[in-house]
């Protein structure tokens, strides 16, 4: 069960469903930061990813385990950097010289490290 935003839990059968392998036997599943993002779960950036388990077996089921308190959190993609610029000091006939502010904090990079600018001429 995955704790959704509104506090309520939500069981994830596609990514997680523990009734067939390979979740079974590794005891474990991975479900998309994508499908966390999205309904039902509605989480956002910087959101700690909250679950519990439980156990079934013929005569029935286990308690929930505690929720994590630890974690994977939320991040998204990267915003948008808006501060580009053509350095008419440094620019030629034979180069343009282009600056833009990084992305550095939460909100900017999405809570992973930028790895790559890409320039795109018209």
């Amino acid at each position: 069960m995955i704790k959704q935003a509104d506090g309520v839990y939500s069981e994830e059968t596609v990514n997680c469903n523990a009734a067939t392998d390979p979740v079974f036997s590794a005891a474990y599943c991975d479900v998309p930061l994508t499908v966390l993002r999205a309904s039902p779960y509605s989480l956002t950036l910087g959101t700690l990813v909250q679950a519990k388990v439980k156990a079934t077996n013929v005569i029935g089921d286990s308690a929930f385990s505690q929720e994590n308190t630890a974690g994977a959190t939320i991040e998204t993609e990267p915003g948008v950097v808006n501060t580009l610029e053509m350095n008419i000091l440094t620019s030629t006939n034979e180069q343009v010289v282009l600056e833009w502010a990084l992305l550095s904090t939460l909100a900017e990079t999405g809570g992973s490290t930028i790895l790559n600018y890409v320039i795109r001429w018209n």
